[in-house]
């Protein structure tokens, strides 16, 4: 036991030496070391109240380009409506030309086709009248002529001249 208290004793005085013969070196070393760490939280504050006051200007611009941006939204959204009401009011009109052009030559189709129908019925009545009068002419043609020149001498004759 009286060499473990030897021990002890021992780096006890150890101890106190190096405090006694390094304590003014430690002091000028930790002195330092808060001097220098001092100067470093300084300078760290020092930035971040710069990133601090960066950061504040940048929530700025970003408040200030989210308005902006909704503006231009709002005005986005506006000039479409307008551009729809205008397209739709352009679409309907170019509809009721259409639909005008297409009646006129709907009509003029059917007043063609009307009057070409008109023409080959009145051919086909012509054709069929000329073969009535031909089948007729042989049965009684020379009595209906002879009927037929009577009422124009009749006409011709005063009593109804409409020549004159």
């Amino acid at each position: 036991m009286s060499m473990i208290v030897f021990h002890w004793i021992n780096f006890i005085i150890l101890v106190g030496a190096l405090i006694f013969f390094g304590k003014k070196k430690l002091e000028s070393i930790f002195r330092l070391q808060r001097d220098k760490l001092k100067l470093e939280i300084e300078a760290t504050n020092a930035k971040y109240l710069q990133v601090k006051a960066e950061f504040a200007s940048v929530e700025k611009m970003v408040a200030e380009t989210d308005a902006a941006l909704e503006n231009v939204r709002r005005e986005s959204l506006k000039e479409f409506e307008q551009e729809s009401v205008r397209i739709r009011e352009e679409g309907r009109q170019a509809l009721d030309r259409l639909t005008y052009d297409s009646e006129l030559r709907l009509r003029g189709s059917k007043d063609k086709a009307l009057a070409s129908l008109q023409n080959e019925l009145f051919d086909l009545a012509l054709s069929k009248a000329t073969e009535v009068l031909k089948s007729d002419k042989k049965d009684c043609g020379r009595e209906w002529l002879n009927q037929l020149t009577e009422s124009e001498r009749k006409i011709v004759g005063g009593k109804k001249n409409y020549a004159s």
